[in-house]
């Protein structure tokens, strides 16, 4: 488990960015002191993708890479760097002040997870991998993973729906999602039928699972 945690890509983007994203901002910051209509290009671009990248966690619209995902989610952090840096090279004392005491904060709470808490980043970016995902020709996605972990007290499985565009297929938005809280939907990956007329997904466990004598069996919509 330890070796499929470290080999995570996403794992690598994010402890990627806690380790060096303060590092190169701080050398941007000091390398435009003398060119600042370059450092404003630059902040501008910055805030531009974090400003996109609110958008799209607000109204649940994000790309078909996981790895796309990531980066862009990290870039905030990489504005915040940004502007913690230019800030404590203000001339206005107070502003400095405020922005020292932030980049010890912020900073030191990356630099912790990013040495004793790496194990749990890993944990926490592994619980957005995809287990199975099946894309289907109309744009519909169907995304499934698990619940809890070796360490937690739950387990389950999470599904998503989303949908696509043929033109645009790099970007998705989900239609729907929905958890389930048993042992048997974590151990089993689940059936998925999707009928086209009705847009609905029916989801079951393998023929041989049973809960309580009963087959299970959910529906979900994609309209």
């Amino acid at each position: 488990m330890l070796a499929a945690i470290l080999l995570n890509m996403i794992w690598i983007l994010v402890m990627f960015s806690i380790w060096f994203y303060p590092v190169i901002t701080f050398y941007v910051v000091k390398g435009t002191r003398d060119n600042l209509g370059l450092r404003k290009k630059i902040v501008v671009t910055v805030l531009g993708v974090s400003l996109a990248t609110v958008f799209g966690l607000l109204t649940r619209i994000s790309t078909t890479s996981l790895e796309l995902d990531a980066v862009l989610v990290t870039s905030l952090y990489f504005s915040i760097s940004l502007g913690l840096w230019i800030g404590i090279e203000r001339r206005q004392k107070l502003v400095r002040v405020i922005c020292i005491v932030l980049s010890v904060l912020i900073f030191g709470l990356g630099y912790l997870s990013g040495t004793i808490g790496a194990l749990g980043v890993g944990f926490i970016t592994g619980s957005f991998e995809s287990s199975n995902v099946i894309w289907y020709d109309n744009g519909v996605i169907y995304k499934e993973k698990p619940l809890g972990n070796a360490f937690s007290d739950f387990r389950g499985k999470e599904v998503e729906i989303y949908k696509t565009i043929g033109w645009l297929p790099i970007i998705e938005w989900r239609l729907a999602n929905r958890k389930y809280f048993t042992v048997d939907t974590y151990r089993y990956p689940l059936q998925v039928k999707y009928l086209r007329s009705s847009e609905t997904l029916i989801l079951s466990l393998p023929d041989s699972v049973k809960i309580e004598d009963k087959t299970w069996v959910d529906t979900l919509s994609v309209e």
